[in-house]
């Protein structure tokens, strides 16, 4: 303190830090979204579910900012005191609620974002089963709009995987319907996840009712059975290895085990090494079982338009003519300059929720 009884900056000593490399990583995807928040009013490039926002140096107003951004982005309503009182992503997550005991993030249905007065996003599972990197589309997207991920209910479940991807998509509208009984329905769906969308949207009309938005992220149907890679085949350690090269995580030739993978995704940083052992390989089956179900499957016509967002980088090229045959509307094709694994980082995220966002507010007009 100063003489005057003030704080004495200058004579603060500098943070000590050494903490960080021992820090405890998201785990669940409403975790993933807070600690990004954290450290983009902070300021910094990551935050750890252990760190107390004031100590990395927030202050009344940064708290303000942050508020403000929780509000926006989960629209879940919180005073500053919880802040105060929670200062810590682990504390913070309690007081919204978004982590209950008996909502495991790896269930069938994931409530990224619960509330609003919007119809709601149903955002189906890549090839792996996990819903939760769609949590980066929540900055982007009407704050009266709720979003949910589906994910494959193998990872939990393995006695009832389904035998076709149309019975996937079944069991999905399924879940779908509790949410929202009725139409409107608004489809999004990330690679396999897009023939699952695709089909689901197809099931639904057949059903009566309206699908208003079809989006598919980079995801074409396997025209060529026999030329296309069959990920059946691969055994578990070879698969794991593709897997982490394709995210830019690994750059060696030899298999990996999980053991040796998730610790990879702990240097990196990557919420997924949050899971256990037995988790990983539930999700390697969910894989492997998943790309059987795509090279079988064949999708009906929907009868709509779709928004395709298609990666123009790496081995990735847009090929839209594939969906010709099965949809009756106009094929809206939105290039973008990542490469196909690279779909839901925040980059690509930012410009695929700006279009949705625009979408959501026509047809809001239209429905007016």
């Amino acid at each position: 303190m100063s003489v005057s009884g003030k704080l004495d900056r200058r004579a603060l000593p500098a943070p000590d830090l050494a903490h960080v490399a021992g820090r405890r990583l998201a785990r669940t995807p409403q975790e993933e979204i807070l600690c990004a928040l954290f450290a983009e009013v902070l300021g910094l490039e990551r935050v750890g579910i252990d760190d107390n926002f004031f100590a990395l140096g927030g202050h009344s107003l940064l708290a303000t900012r942050l508020i403000s951004r929780i509000r926006s982005t989960l629209n879940a309503d919180i005073a500053i005191r919880s802040l105060f009182e929670a200062p810590t992503v682990e504390k913070l997550v309690e007081r919204l609620g978004a982590d209950r005991a008996d909502q495991s993030p790896l269930e069938t249905l994931l409530p990224l974002r619960p509330s609003g007065k919007l119809p709601p996003l149903f955002c189906i599972h890549p090839g792996g089963g996990l819903s939760w990197s769609y949590s980066g589309l929540l900055a982007h997207l009407p704050i009266d709009c709720p979003v949910y991920g589906l994910q494959a209910r193998g990872i939990t479940q393995p006695e009832m995987a389904p035998r076709t991807l149309e019975e996937m998509a079944a069991d999905y509208v399924v879940s779908v319907r509790q949410v929202q009984p009725k139409g409107p329905f608004h489809l999004l769906g990330w690679s396999f996840g897009g023939l699952v969308a695709q089909a689901m949207a197809t099931q639904l009309q057949d059903a009566g009712e309206t699908v208003s938005l079809l989006a598919l992220l980079d995801s074409y149907p396997i025209e060529r059975p026999d030329r296309a890679q069959d990920e059946t085949a691969i055994d578990d350690a070879r698969l794991l290895a593709n897997q982490l090269k394709a995210l830019g995580y690994y750059s060696g030739d030899e298999p990996l085990q999980i053991s040796g993978a998730l610790n990879i995704l702990r240097r990196k940083g990557d919420m997924l090494s949050n899971l256990e052992e037995h988790q990983v390989y539930a999700v390697i089956q969910v894989l492997k079982q998943n790309s059987g179900l795509a090279r079988n499957f064949v999708p009906q016509r929907f009868h709509g338009d779709v928004l395709l967002f298609a990666a123009t980088q790496g081995d990735s090229r847009p090929e839209p003519d594939k969906w010709k045959s099965y949809v009756d509307g106009r094929i809206s094709v939105y290039e973008m300059n990542c490469e196909h694994e690279h779909m839901t980082r925040p980059i690509p995220l930012a410009r695929i929720g700006r279009v949705l966002a625009n979408e959501f507010e026509k047809l809001s007009k239209a429905l007016k």
